[in-house]
């Protein structure tokens, strides 16, 4: 169930705000669809704290997003464009700076 609400979360942040057109002074009056598009993609299956239960397949789920992301049918978004964060990599501040990442 966990999963399922992870993956629904990801695909609706997705959805609505890394696939709208992001508009800057270098695509100001071109038609949508024509500007870059950029994704953090985060996948946790193993928590430190105990007390959260473990999710299976997060981090794998999350990487083939990105897979998907890349291809023709996800857009063709270029790997450099897409920050993929697993397990202990997801950190607070690793997430913060993907975000910095990513906007610049």
């Amino acid at each position: 169930m966990k999963q399922t609400v992870a993956f629904i979360i990801s695909f609706f942040c997705y959805k609505f705000i890394v696939a709208q057109p992001f508009i800057n002074s270098n695509t100001a009056g071109k038609p949508a669809g024509t500007g870059n598009t950029y994704a953090l993609i985060i996948g946790v299956a193993k928590y430190l704290d105990t007390d959260i239960s473990q999710l299976q397949f997060a981090n794998r789920d999350a990487a083939i997003f990105a897979d998907f992301l890349m291809s023709v049918p996800g857009g063709s978004v270029p790997k450099e464009n897409i920050k993929l964060l697993t397990d202990h990599d997801a950190t607070k501040a690793e997430v913060e700076t993907a975000i910095i990442t990513l906007k610049n």
